[in-house]
């Protein structure tokens, strides 16, 4: 709970641009091995699918005009890297998310952002696969 604590905490103080049009995400492993990552909106939508030891839980798919921010306990597999999806992280997840047409003047870092997400889901001992989806705006 530290850790993920601890993670929350930076994310929400590391600034990251409002507008990143398609970039693949603003990423940062943690003392301690969690990760958090931070996707601005863009040219495609996101679907996380939610994996327990028993198979598929859950699948949410978020909007191009969202953002979304996810904090885990363990950082992908295959590392941190560029970040480039799909990636897939696990142990316990934060998933958080943000209409861009929400935003007030002046919310230009994940802080601003993210600290007013209306929807925030905690998960434990899950993996969730992060992937782009489909291409919603020309």
């Amino acid at each position: 709970m530290r850790i993920l604590l601890s993670a929350t905490v930076a994310l929400l103080s590391w600034s990251a641009a409002v507008h990143a049009q398609d970039t693949p995400a603003a990423a940062r492993l943690w003392p301690g091995g969690s990760v958090s990552a931070f996707f601005g909106p863009g040219l495609s939508a996101y679907r996380l699918t939610i994996e327990s030891e028993n198979g598929v839980v859950s699948v949410i798919e978020v909007p191009d005009d969202v953002f979304l921010g996810v904090i885990a306990s363990r950082p992908p597999g295959d590392g941190l890297g560029d970040w480039e999806l799909p990636k897939t992280v696990t142990g316990t997840v934060r998933i958080r998310t943000r209409r861009a047409d929400e935003l007030d003047d002046g919310e230009t870092s994940a802080d601003a952002i993210m600290s007013k997400a209306p929807f925030e889901l905690t998960l434990r001992n899950v993996s969730v696969h992060i992937e782009r989806v489909g291409v919603s705006r020309p």
